[in-house]
C-alpha cells in the first residue's frame, strides 16, 4: 500500500511538471511574436517611419497586456 501511494504521488508530480512545462512553452510562444515586433519597430535603424511604428507598438503592447490579464485568471493565489 505504501509503495502504491508513493508511485501515485510520483505520477502526480510528473504530470504537474509536464503541465508546467507545457504552460511555459505556450506563454513563451505567445509572447515571442509581439516582443519581436516591438524590437523591430523600436530599432532606430528600421526603415519603418515613426508615424507607422508608434501606433503599431501601442497595438503590440495592448496585445501583451491583454494576454497577461487573461493569464492572471490561471494563477493560483494563497
Amino acid at each position: 500500500l505504501q509503495f502504491e501511494m508513493a508511485a501515485s504521488r510520483a505520477e502526480v508530480v510528473r504530470e504537474a511538471e509536464r503541465l508546467k512545462n507545457a504552460l511555459l512553452a505556450s506563454v513563451t510562444h505567445d509572447l515571442r511574436s509581439p516582443l519581436a515586433t516591438l524590437m523591430m519597430l523600436a530599432d532606430p535603424t528600421s526603415a519603418v517611419p515613426s508615424e507607422v511604428a508608434l501606433p503599431r507598438m501601442a497595438d503590440e503592447i495592448r496585445r501583451i497586456s491583454e494576454f497577461l490579464r487573461a493569464m492572471r485568471h490561471y494563477t493560483v493565489t494563497d
